[in-house]
């Protein structure tokens, strides 16, 4: 981290000091002359193409523009005194939208970091001419500059803060587990933008040109999880080659991006990345990217965050920790590649045969038959059974220290979301920092995922919820949706008998192996699955 102060001309990384700043000034202009917009526009020094929103004051059911926006605007505007302006359109370059204003008062300011100009619409042109217009100016540098000032203020401090609590666990971290602190640097990025997703891609042990993801923060497709990328492939890779941080507001239409996993990164649902190298020793080690899945105008601001955050990381490649947490992150993935592998092929041949043994059986007469189909269907489903087990626990650690809960959310809510379906996740941030030890969040994981699974295969839910709570003297899973369900989940244990079902039996038999109770309530309503276990560690 470079130490030394600079202020930030626009807002980034979740403070929106500056648009509530103007937005107090424009609301004022807006009322004087009014209008149903007003709206402050920017040009920093150096820039000629656009102006970016600062801030924007809307009446009735307009939708206001983003922080940070670029707009292009259909005419010239004087930036060196107020005018009036007629016929005026500035649309959006990030997404469909455009503002437009018949007639509209121009009143331009300049200050230490470029031009500004707010534009009010108005319906009668003899109402400029009453405006304050000095006064107006002022106040707009004004509150600017102090909004800048306490902005600025604010995000270092916020960045202090992060760096505080990284440093305080180090890389690895006492008894949390080495992958879980590589998780922790990720998790850390995602909430200082408040973005969708954060995660860390390291080039392969002894291949240098190629990267996977070694943590990841509420990514959810398994196709984007095991992306592989070399050297200049994608954002990471644009990144690595400029040696700097770089920004894609479109990234499915970023033509600056080789080669890049558009299909991957859209099932994804990620729209907008920022992605900062990681340099230590002279050589880039490392990439750590934060993305949303909505349109948003990443501003210089943010840049600026990431790029220091992004020196924190790099300083901690240093650590005596570091080199054992990155081999435990290359082997927990390798062991989620090789379950994701089997799950696509050996599982779903599983229940293909399982599936054809059943219908085979239905249209048996001859006792014999149908008795071999029988004992095919019941193999199948068995080892469909012990292969499900085994494969959850392949995607976590299965070593003997403990895993944040965050991380276990992580795993649970790797399930794809059925078309059609919303997901909620409620887990709070002091809950998700919390760990569980490893065999615990193993059955926690699995229990949680068994669930989503069923509710995607059999409820046909508009809705479902994933809530873990964390007390004094329990853990608390609850999985729930509004669909129909499966007529098994109406089945006590005891009722489901040796053969089939065998996920409900996993479950069970899970929550069982960690002293829990494990409770699934199902109505016309919609289904609850609710694991409690005792605290004992």
């Amino acid at each position: 981290m470079s130490g030394r102060q600079v202020v930030y001309w626009a807002d980034g990384a979740g403070s929106s000091a500056v648009f509530s700043s103007l937005l107090e000034v424009l609301d004022d202009l807006r009322a004087e002359l009014g209008s149903d917009r007003a709206i402050a526009l920017y040009q920093p020094t150096g820039t000629t193409r656009g102006h970016f929103v600062l801030s924007d004051s809307v009446g009735g059911d307009l939708a206001p523009a983003l922080a940070n926006e670029r707009l292009l605007v259909n005419q010239r505007i004087d930036l060196g005194a107020p005018s009036v302006l007629a016929g005026l359109v500035a649309s959006s370059t990030l997404r469909d939208f455009s503002i437009g204003l018949a007639s509209a008062l121009a009143v331009p300011w300049v200050d230490g970091f470029g031009r500004g100009v707010a534009l009010i619409g108005i319906d009668d042109t003899s109402a400029a001419r009453g405006a304050r217009l000095p006064e107006a100016s002022r106040r707009l540098v004004t509150a600017l500059d102090q909004s800048r000032l306490s902005g600025t203020l604010a995000l270092q401090h916020q960045l202090s803060e992060a760096v505080r609590s990284v440093l305080s666990e180090g890389v690895a971290g006492s008894g949390a587990g080495r992958v879980g602190r590589l998780g922790s640097l990720v998790t850390t990025a995602r909430e200082i933008f408040g973005s969708d997703t954060a995660y860390l891609a390291l080039p392969e042990e002894g291949d240098t040109a190629n990267y996977y993801f070694a943590a990841m923060s509420n990514v959810e497709t398994p196709q984007f999880r095991q992306l592989r990328m070399s050297f200049g492939q994608g954002l990471g890779g644009l990144a690595r080659r400029e040696g700097r941080v770089v920004r894609s507001l479109k990234y499915r239409d970023d033509d600056r991006l080789f080669d890049a996993p558009v299909r991957e990164t859209a099932e994804e649902g990620i729209h907008s990345a920022m992605a900062a190298p990681l340099v230590h020793d002279g050589s880039v080690r490392g990439v750590l990217y934060v993305g949303n899945r909505h349109a948003t105008p990443f501003s210089d601001t943010d840049e600026r965050m990431l790029e220091e955050f992004a020196d924190l990381v790099a300083l901690l490649m240093g650590e005596p920790d570091y080199r054992p947490a990155v081999r435990a992150a290359q082997t927990a993935r390798l062991r989620e590649d090789f379950a994701h592998s089997i799950h696509d092929s050996v599982v779903r041949s599983l229940v293909h045969i399982g599936f054809t043994a059943e219908q085979a059986s239905a249209g048996m007469h001859a006792d014999d038959a149908a008795r071999t189909i029988s004992v095919i269907r019941s193999a199948a489903e068995d080892a469909l059974s012990n292969l499900r087990a085994e494969l959850g626990g392949l995607t976590l650690d299965a070593g003997t220290g403990s895993t944040h809960i965050g991380e276990i959310v992580d795993q649970i809510t790797d399930v794809p979301v059925r078309p059609g379906t919303e997901r909620t996740v409620r887990v709070s941030a002091d809950t998700a920092d919390r760990t569980l030890p490893a065999g615990i969040a193993e059955a926690v994981a699995h229990i949680g995922a068994e669930a989503l699974t069923n509710a995607a295969l059999h409820s046909g839910a508009a809705n479902e919820a994933v809530r873990v709570d964390h007390t004094e003297t329990s853990v608390e899973l609850t999985i729930s949706d509004d669909g129909r369900g499966s007529p098994a989940l109406r089945l006590g244990r005891d009722e489901l008998g040796p053969a089939g079902h065998f996920g409900l039996q996993s479950m069970y038999r899970r929550a069982a192996g960690v002293g829990g109770h494990l409770e699934i309530t199902a109505d016309d309503a919609g289904t609850v699955v609710r694991l409690s276990v005792p605290r004992t560690w």
